[in-house]
């Protein structure tokens, strides 16, 4: 499907902009069912979108149930782990599966919201080009929520293999936001929409494969 795009002109409004659109999906989440399911991304982006969401005066945090979309296989408690993320939702009350947790996971019913974030060389959650295991995690027909992925570089900052959603876990949503900044990194989506190779990059297979209409949430 073709994305939607949502422009701002900075990276505070997009925060903002992110933070509205995500509060607004879990409260019909609440209200329709509930409860409500969603899985974050890790990684500098989001993190003001996060620190503004868990601030929403309506949202009842002991009402979400929260994951992320990938984490590094750091010991617990590790500054590159992404689960720190987490934390403020956590104190609020919302519960928390971890990827480690692949059952749970897997028996986790369709996220109301995905939120992504999107790297320069295509990799969306921990879906690297050129990993070893990337074809299994892409593959739309698999049975696996959950893969180890090692990308093919290792950040000296954070040496670390990787948990990822897998594509068919990522497509089981009711709305998938991805959020990016800067003209590369639109330049990437852009194409992205365009049929290829499913892995290459990484975020053209995850777009393909979502059932719902993509919204891309950009700022310079």
């Amino acid at each position: 499907m073709i994305p939607v795009w949502t422009v701002r002109s900075d990276r505070e409004a997009l925060a903002e902009t992110v933070a509205e659109s995500i509060a607004h999906t879990l409260l019909e989440a609440i209200e329709r069912r509930g409860r409500a399911f969603v899985a974050f991304a890790g990684g500098s982006t989001p993190a003001p979108a996060y620190a503004r969401l868990v601030e929403h005066p309506k949202l009842d945090w002991g009402k979400v149930v929260v994951t992320l979309t990938d984490e590094r296989l750091a010991p617990a408690g590790h500054p590159a782990r992404n689960e720190g993320l987490l934390e403020p939702f956590r104190s609020k009350g919302a519960s928390f599966v971890p990827l480690e947790d692949e059952a749970a996971i897997a028996r986790m019913p369709e996220f109301d919201s995905v939120l992504l974030g999107m790297g320069a060389d295509g990799h969306t959650a921990s879906l690297f080009p050129g990993a070893g295991e990337l074809e299994t995690a892409m593959d739309p027909r698999g049975e696996r929520a959950v893969l180890t992925i090692t990308p093919a570089e290792l950040p000296p900052e954070a040496p670390f293999s990787r948990l990822t959603l897998t594509v068919p876990r990522l497509a089981r949503t009711r709305c998938c936001n991805i959020m990016i900044t800067g003209e590369a990194k639109k330049a990437i989506a852009e194409d992205a929409v365009k049929n290829g190779d499913p892995c290459d990059p990484p975020i053209r297979g995850v777009l393909h494969a979502l059932p719902v209409r993509p919204e891309f949430f950009w700022s310079p």
